[in-house]
């Protein structure tokens, strides 16, 4: 499985992103419904290790995280950019 480059919105204000799968642990996380962000976070999700709350659209997600829902929302690079162009 190829490696997936991502990049991670946070709040604002907010410097609790390290840099590994561990580091998110405890953090709420926004994610999109039926979208894999990787073979490691994938299985860091579905053992209960990190709390990713998922919807269909990155627009919900920005909303939600903005609103303080959540810590961060991690997004595929390519996606990202096409998003925010």
């Amino acid at each position: 499985m190829p490696h997936k480059q991502l990049f991670v919105i946070i709040q604002p204000n907010n410097d609790a992103v390290g840099k590994n799968i561990d580091d998110l642990h405890g953090l709420k996380i926004g994610g999109i419904i039926k979208f894999s962000y990787g073979e490691e976070f994938d299985k860091a999700e579905d053992s209960g290790k990190l709390n990713v709350q998922r919807v269909s659209t990155d627009v919900q997600n920005i909303k939600k995280l903005l609103a303080g829902r959540f810590h961060i929302y991690p997004q595929e690079i390519n996606v990202g950019f096409y998003t925010y162009q």
